[in-house]
């Protein structure tokens, strides 16, 4: 049915700009004969060809300008996407990583009433992942600093393994028994995120997340350390869709 409509709303969309072109055309050729041909009211005549003429011009100066101007325009960027194809990985990771990091404002947080994490209960961890439809949800604290980067699999299996619901189990209680299981699911700085300043290389960034070998995501502060606000995130996945070629 879309398909449908967009054909007929493009169909009517071409009629109207042949009716405007052949419209202006018939109404200038006639002004021109009749300025032309009148001998008595010479000056009137050319007075109102002079009046109407701009008129007609600009209808068809704006529906040459709107062809026109859209192929040159998916001209243009057709031709920005092929070089941005063609910026080799290389090139990519010599960027900074604020030109690629998700702000605050694009992402979804956690924002922690307190600093007690056996204030919160898991199920309001949950309830957000699912609300927003996202996996991974970064905790910050009222000074907007990042705290933990949790991520749904892990609620999902500790949950699991241990036949808990999410309503009766506490954050502090999560935390406690992830760090003290056989393979501890840690959601902490250097344990699952690093933090870099603003100013850090894409290229830096991604080789100290190659050597932290559980950490997932790089959290970007102006300065580099964890007491000051997240200002950006970049989730592994995000990282690794942008050097691809």
């Amino acid at each position: 049915m879309s398909k449908s409509l967009y054909d007929g709303t493009t169909f009517s969309r071409n009629r109207l700009a042949y009716l405007v072109l052949g419209l202006s055309l018939v109404v200038i050729l006639i002004l021109g004969i009749v300025a032309i041909m009148s001998s008595e009211e010479k000056g009137t005549a050319m007075m109102v060809f002079n009046a109407t003429l701009p008129v007609f011009a600009s209808w068809v100066g704006t529906v040459l300008a709107f062809y026109f101007g859209k192929e040159s325009f998916e001209s243009a960027n057709a031709q920005v996407e092929k070089m941005v194809k063609e910026i080799s990985p290389n090139q990519k990771a010599q960027n900074y990583v604020d030109s690629i990091m998700l702000t605050p404002y694009a992402m979804t947080l956690y924002k922690m009433p307190s600093d007690r994490a056996d204030d919160i209960m898991l199920s309001e961890l949950t309830d957000t992942l699912k609300k927003y439809g996202v996996s991974r949800l970064p905790m910050i604290n009222e000074a907007g600093e990042i705290c933990y980067m949790i991520h749904e699999s892990k609620i999902n299996k500790y949950l699991a393994d241990n036949g808990k619901e999410a309503s009766g189990v506490t954050l502090q209680s999560f935390l406690d028994d992830s760090a003290n299981a056989d393979q501890p699911q840690l959601f902490t700085h250097n344990e699952s995120f690093i933090i870099v300043s603003a100013d850090t290389l894409v290229l830096q960034a991604k080789n100290r997340l190659e050597e932290c070998h559980k950490c997932k995501d790089i959290i970007v502060t102006q300065s580099g350390t964890i007491d000051e606000p997240m200002i950006g995130w970049i989730p592994d996945v995000h990282l690794l869709e942008y050097l691809e070629v």
